[in-house]
């Protein structure tokens, strides 16, 4: 990969965190990283290798590394049905920092939603369809509900 291709995938990265950073109303990008990061891990952990990899072949080329960070496949997926251990699983997932970055439970479900629409502006609506018929029902309602947006 030469520099400029490098440039140009660190750029289309650095355009994600920031229009997550504004539709968050957040501007500590390494906080809005670290809510990203444990969102997209408790997604990670909950569905199958295959979507996984589909998933992850539709995120901007940088943020890959991120999705697989500590990610070893060969563990078993998590199965997640309920709203509530979606966001038990992303407060596991930010670790000490939880409670720095979440204020609530509900607050998990409205960052959970934001990120998750954010992410539908950067990938194909036919990924984002694909990753949530996989998901139980609960689950789909935090991508498809209109987040309110800070």
């Amino acid at each position: 990969m030469s520099l400029h291709h490098f440039e140009k995938h660190l750029n289309k990265a650095n355009e994600f965190i920031n229009t997550l950073s504004e539709n968050l109303g957040i501007e500590d990008k390494e906080k809005v990283y670290r809510m990203f990061k444990s969102v997209l891990h408790t997604l990670r952990d909950s569905i199958t290798l295959e979507n996984s990899l589909h998933f992850l072949a539709q995120l901007p080329f940088i943020l890959k590394a991120t999705y697989v960070d500590n990610w070893s496949h060969k563990v078993k997926r998590i199965k997640i049905k309920h709203t509530e251990d979606f966001v038990k699983l992303v407060k596991r997932n930010d670790g000490k920092a939880f409670d720095y970055d979440f204020l609530s439970d509900g607050e998990v479900e409205r960052i959970c939603k934001i990120i998750f629409s954010t992410i539908g502006d950067f990938i194909s609506e036919g990924e984002m369809n694909n990753l949530k018929s996989v998901l139980p029902s609960e689950i789909k309602q935090l991508f498809d509900s209109e987040p309110v947006l800070l």
